[in-house]
């Protein structure tokens, strides 16, 4: 029934418009209207199972047709692919658009839906369609756990744990809490898939700095410039974002390239060519990029050969000549500024040698090597 509409007239009184009669019988005309436009779309809370919904709207229906109409309160999260039961004329499937059916929480807990009926969907079997939510976007499991939060007291290697919470697609944020300067190290592609376009939010909260580090084959380009990988302030949120298979931008603001502190490497220099050393000392620092270390070796020599290994290995990028240069160095207890370093390319070892051209040391007496090397890793 179209709109009824009462005639006023065109001025009071002028006899143009609507008797009373006329006038209240178009007001019951669409009060009965909008009364049967709400009885056609009975609600009811669905009830039985996770999947297979069951109703029993009032008025009760005794057949499917196209058309039919109804509000329907869920009153469980769907846990598979969900069919709707109405008094008992049988399940038909539930769709979130004409062809998908409603699976696994597209229907959410005391969400109410409009369904409409409609013999022509599930390839004329009838069904119903899903009109008042989008499906899993709204499901009560994305609405509750928006993201992963990790508290983390020691230094930190990107793990499987964070990969399951970006495939899981949550949010994920890591808080350093470490009192003393600590590491967040971004690891191979072939370690951890990170899918490109995976965000990672990260913040210091410690007193300790909080740094990241690119295992080897990885790139990490920061916002702040080069050597810039460290999160500037304590609270100071940094984000970093997967751009290629070992490749991540790192926005930590606009701040200072980090000045790297020296390491001690001392214990771990391992030289050979010695049948006791005295002297033994070496420190480095590392700045994401070159590596600069600083060496002193002194012993009684009993071997031709000298070596002593690096803390990061070279750049392969240096090629099989590697790095050869002068240095002062003690031979047989003479002392010369002339002698010679050789670090292979890609190496880790670095060979020492008593001159410039090559020659060996004495095996016997003092041998000794003092320099300072930069180098890229």
């Amino acid at each position: 029934m179209a709109q009824q509409v009462i005639g006023l007239g065109t001025v009071a009184n002028d006899g143009t418009g609507d008797s009373l009669r006329v006038g209240g019988d178009k007001i019951n005309d669409n009060f009965s209207e909008v009364y049967g436009y709400s009885a056609a779309f009975p609600q009811f809370t669905t009830a039985t199972s996770t999947t297979d919904y069951t109703g029993t709207p009032s008025p009760a229906i005794t057949a499917y047709a196209t058309g039919q109409r109804f509000q329907v309160k869920i009153h469980a999260q769907s846990t598979g692919s969900a069919t709707l039961n109405l008094n008992g004329l049988g399940a038909k499937k539930v769709f979130v658009t004409p062809t998908t059916q409603a699976s696994t929480s597209d229907l959410v807990l005391n969400q109410i839906y409009l369904l409409f009926y409609d013999s022509a969907l599930d390839s004329a079997a009838g069904g119903f369609l899903m009109i008042g939510g989008s499906g899993a976007a709204i499901a009560a499991d994305k609405l509750d756990s928006q993201g992963t939060f990790r508290r983390l007291t020691a230094n930190h290697t990107l793990d499987g744990t964070d990969l399951t919470s970006i495939t899981s697609d949550q949010n994920l944020f890591i808080e350093m809490n470490v009192g003393s300067a600590n590491t967040v190290t971004i690891p191979l592609n072939a370690t951890q898939g990170f899918p490109i376009g995976t965000v990672i939010n990260v913040t210091q909260y410690g007193a300790g700095q909080t740094s990241f580090l690119a295992t080897g084959g990885v790139t990490i380009n920061p916002s702040a410039g080069p050597g810039a990988l460290n999160i500037p302030s304590r609270y100071t949120p940094a984000v970093i974002v997967k751009v290629g298979t070992d490749e991540w931008y790192l926005f930590n603001g606009s701040v200072s390239p980090s000045v790297p502190t020296w390491q001690d490497w001392s214990a771990s220099l391992a030289p050979t060519g010695f049948s006791s050393v005295a002297t033994q000392l070496s420190h480095y620092t590392d700045d994401g990029v070159t590596v600069h270390i600083w060496v002193f070796i002194s012993g009684t020599s009993n071997a031709t050969g000298f070596t002593f290994a690096l803390p990061i290995a070279i750049s392969s990028s240096y090629g099989s000549a590697g790095i050869v240069m002068p240095v002062f160095i003690t031979d047989n207890t003479t002392t010369s500024a002339f002698g010679r370093i050789v670090i292979n390319g890609a190496g880790s070892v670095v060979t020492v040698d008593s001159t410039v051209t090559g020659n060996a040391f004495t095996a016997a007496n003092t041998k000794s090597v003092r320099l300072s090397l930069f180098y890229e890793k």
